[in-house]
């Protein structure tokens, strides 16, 4: 079905490249990569070689769900508040794509801003994607954030598997060849699902029901159309003005340990570019987690914690009513002291919280933002 509807649409997708002259549109080619970055926010992934070019993935783009008929999504409700633009230059990247995105084409709530950055760099096969996603309804809402996944996988569809890869929170998409990798890097997954494409499968209803499915599946096979996959994180409240930033990876590689490699690439760049400085010539004698300097602070804190030996460690912000805001750390680090740069430049004043998990070590702090 979905191939017939692709020659269906042949004359609109050649309509679409005229349009492309008129609209914004960037594209990020790192060598063995090409990120293509649409006018209204959706992302796609091709590799490429001298001899040919072949798409790994149709569709990325964001979703923030409040209610089953309140889902701020690309489909529905997507306008242009800042078109997409390829920076001249990067502060953390190579490459570096920027636009902002309103719900003014349907005007349904709920009412987010989303500020969409993407990354890429030289040599690699990955990108990291930063999404900042403002509240501007006038009251608090409790959102989930998720994203519309469309694979396609060796430039084709059809018969593909989705898998959990629980040891590195990975959802993986293959065929038999390639496989396209997808990672939360700023906070824990909190559930996946995938079904088989099927056209205007893209109602608010459904989303939410995606959204709200409240485990992750392991294991899925799609039929002839293929699968779109929807992984979200936790639920979050946000007051009126205020923010949740969501970085994720995507990557792609011949087979499955290139694909797990290029995504653990994504996690080192993660932490350099949120600014996890690591000392490890000292080896502490115990777990401990430092008082953020300064306190008060506006916009940026630095937040210290020291291991005495290697551990997962999670490190996030709360709210004042307990809801995540930000996972800072989330990663395997080995011995040592760490510092970590926080910037809530997006974030209203008031208190906050930060949860350092290590092992069986558990510690926060509270700390006062003033602006």
């Amino acid at each position: 079905m979905k191939r017939i509807l692709q020659h269906l649409f042949l004359f609109v997708s050649m309509l679409l490249l005229v349009c492309d002259t008129i609209f914004a549109q960037a594209d990020i080619y790192t060598g063995p990569l090409n990120i293509d970055v649409g006018s209204y926010g959706r992302i796609r992934l091709y590799t490429t070689t001298a001899a040919d070019t072949i798409k790994h993935v149709e569709r990325v783009s964001i979703l923030v769900g409040v209610a089953a008929d309140q889902v701020f999504d690309y489909q529905n409700d997507v306008d242009i508040e800042e078109p997409v633009v390829l920076l001249s230059q990067s502060s953390v990247a190579d490459f570096e794509i920027y636009g902002a995105f309103n719900n003014v084409y349907s005007a349904l709530p709920p009412d987010i801003l989303q500020k969409l950055y993407v990354y890429g760099w030289n040599n690699e096969k990955y990108t990291i994607v930063k999404n900042v996603l403002i509240n501007r309804e006038s009251s608090t809402i409790d959102a989930i954030v998720g994203v519309d996944f469309i694979a396609e996988v060796d430039n084709d569809y059809g018969f593909d598997t989705v898998s959990y890869n629980a040891s590195n929170q990975i959802m993986d998409t293959y065929r038999g060849g390639s496989h396209v990798g997808f990672k939360f890097l700023s906070h824990q997954i909190n559930s996946l699902t995938s079904i088989t494409w099927y056209d205007g499968y893209y109602d608010d209803a459904s989303y939410w029901d995606w959204l709200t499915h409240g485990a992750i599946d392991d294991f899925f096979v799609a039929d002839a159309d293929g699968p779109v996959s929807f992984p979200a994180i936790q639920s979050v409240t946000l007051n009126s003005g205020d923010s949740i930033t969501v970085y994720f990876a995507v990557a792609v590689g011949a087979n499955e340990a290139e694909m797990i490699e290029n995504i653990n690439k994504a996690v080192d760049k993660y932490g350099s570019i949120t600014s996890i400085k690591a000392d490890n010539s000292l080896v502490p004698a115990n777990y401990n987690l430092l008082q953020n300097y300064p306190n008060a602070f506006n916009p940026s804190a630095k937040i210290t914690f020291e291991l005495p030996a290697k551990d997962f460690v999670t490190l996030k912000i709360f709210n004042t009513l307990g809801q995540e805001i930000s996972t800072l750390v989330n990663s395997e680090l080995e011995a040592g002291r760490y510092t970590v740069d926080f910037n809530a430049a997006d974030l209203p004043s008031g208190a906050y919280f930060y949860k350092i998990s290590a092992g069986n070590f558990t510690s926060s702090k509270k700390m006062l933002l003033t602006k």
